[in-house]
């Protein structure tokens, strides 16, 4: 088992934020050019946390959609096949994601989410 301590992204250094920052808009622009993305109900979203952003799972990027809705950073559970390629699992912690294991009882990642929403922090699952 992998052991991430979860961390709310407005807790990291400044570089953190701002590379995450670069990369959201970037991935809006993009998203919104791919899928004719166009966001409604915006303004029904809470503009602080804790809260939760649950999406449907169509596809392996509804997370990011969902995500997307709202400007507040937020932490990702994603599933931990993910951390297999390297690269992609430091660029998932980056952006504030960690770890479940599917399929099984995963308590460590159910406490880390826990930990994300009792420090007031937004998390997609």
């Amino acid at each position: 088992m992998i052991s991430i301590e979860a961390e709310p992204i407005n807790t990291r250094p400044k570089i953190y934020r701002r590379t995450r920052k670069i990369i959201r808009k970037l991935a809006v622009s993009v998203s919104r050019k791919m899928w004719k993305l166009e966001i409604t109900g915006k303004e029904n979203v809470p503009t602080n946390g804790p809260f939760l952003i649950a999406p449907v799972h169509r596809s392996n990027v509804d997370f990011l959609l969902a995500a997307l809705i709202t400007d507040i950073n937020a932490n990702f559970m994603a599933k931990d096949s993910l951390w297999k390629i390297k690269p992609l699992g430091r660029f998932m912690e980056h952006m504030g994601a960690f770890p479940v294991s599917r399929g099984k009882p995963d308590r460590h990642s159910l406490k880390i989410g826990q930990q994300v929403l009792d420090e007031g922090g937004v998390l997609v699952l």
